[in-house]
Formats: C-alpha cells, structure tokens, sequence
C-alpha cells in the first residue's frame, strides 16, 4: 500500500516571504535532530527547512517592520 505524501509536498507559503536559500537547514544540532527541521518535497527532491531559521528572521522583519512604523501585509 502506498503511503500518502501529500502533507509534505512543498508549498511556498510556508516560508513566509523568505526564500529556500534563507531557511536551509545547516544542520547546527550535527546531527538533524534538533527538533526544528521540517522535511518538504520540492520536484520531487526533499527540502529542509530550518523552524528555529524561520522564527528568528520573521522577529527580525517584524521588529524591523514596527521600527519604520510598517503594517505586516
């Protein structure tokens, strides 16, 4: 039986308007345990995407935002 992939099929929205390039998984933990890795498949290849990556630059951007007195879109 074949098993169901579509939950980790990619979707740009999940990057939250940064790129792949900037949420790359490194790996930092060593060994890609670390707990905030997600696993997508783009074109049918798999894509690592750093949570802990996604959090720190969107509180980057979001205090950047308030700063200049920017509303999130």
């Amino acid at each position: 039986m074949a098993r169901d992939l579509s939950e980790f099929e990619f979707d740009p929205a999940i990057l939250d308007g940064f790129t792949l390039e900037q949420l790359k998984c490194d790996a930092c933990s060593g060994y890609g345990n670390c707990g905030y890795r997600m696993y997508k498949i783009k074109d049918g290849k798999p894509v690592l995407i750093c949570q802990q990556k996604k959090k720190k630059l969107a509180a980057l951007r979001d205090k950047e935002r308030a700063q200049s007195g920017e509303t999130a879109e």
